[in-house]
């Protein structure tokens, strides 16, 4: 929640810029709309409901974790009915947790399948994930556009089927990415990433679409290709600056707060 506070401040500093030199009104409680980056408060519930069902039962069981998952894909069709009457804030962000937690659960059942994908690559798991992408491609194609923010999946099944298999390619194919220092580098400091990859972006289009109209450019496709050359050197840079400086933004511990407990002794070294 502490990214999420963050990121409203910031955004909320446009406006006010343009408050006090261009003298326009602002709507101040919708500036300062706690749910804004609707993404953060969802993931910190799904962490928050994990925790929670942890204190009644033991989810390092496999059995419980399936339950789990199975209650959220009920719960799933009943939060997406219920979208339909237009709830924003707070209540949108609760009614988006079902299918955000489904995926939550269910990378924490595959986990323990991820390292066994790092360590055996053969040829008929690779055909398998290569088929995946094709079907699961084609099925997101058959299926109407799904909109996460909006809690809009068109035909549920067509969505879990695609998302089912598309997280089995992304899975496989991500195994051979394990000694990448740029994957490791996104994934640890995943939640940076997180907090600047809905701001940054549109800044960027924002930036380019005047520049572009200029010189007679008008299609989006190329408008998202330049949007995307400019915001991710910044995009590193800012995440990078921010982790060194200010990473309680990300709720982690300043490397100056961190304490070094001494490395226990073994039996050998106290021997000799």
């Amino acid at each position: 929640m502490i990214p999420q506070i963050a990121v409203v401040l910031l955004a909320s500093m446009r406006p006010l810029v343009h408050h006090f030199v261009n003298g326009s009104e602002v709507d101040y409680l919708k500036q300062f709309s706690f749910f804004s980056a609707w993404f953060l408060p969802v993931l910190f519930f799904c962490v928050a409901t994990f925790l929670i069902i942890g204190c009644v039962i033991n989810l390092n069981k496999i059995k419980n974790k399936i339950l789990c998952l199975t209650i959220s894909l009920i719960i799933v069709p009943f939060a997406v009915y219920a979208n339909r009457y237009g709830f924003t804030g707070f209540l949108h962000c609760v009614l988006i947790l079902p299918v955000a937690f489904t995926f939550y659960m269910l990378g924490n059942i595959l986990k323990p399948s991820i390292t066994l994908l790092e360590r055996h690559h053969n040829n008929k798991m690779g055909m398998l994930a290569i088929a995946a992408v094709g079907f699961g491609a084609l099925v997101a194609y058959t299926n109407s556009p799904v909109d996460f923010y909006r809690n809009s999946y068109g035909n549920l099944l067509l969505f879990y089927i695609s998302a089912v298999l598309g997280c089995f390619a992304l899975l496989y194919l991500g195994s051979f990415l394990t000694s990448s220092k740029l994957c490791k580098y996104v994934g640890k400091n995943s939640i940076a990433f997180y907090v600047w990859n809905f701001t940054l972006p549109w800044m960027a289009i924002n930036a380019c679409r005047p520049m572009l109209s200029k010189i007679g450019v008008e299609s989006p496709t190329i408008l998202a290709f330049v949007s995307f050359a400019v915001a991710l050197p910044i995009f590193f840079m800012i995440v990078k600056v921010t982790l060194k400086f200010i990473p309680w933004m990300y709720g982690l511990p300043s490397s100056k707060n961190t304490i070094h407990k001494p490395i226990p002794e073994t039996a050998s070294a106290k021997n000799q």
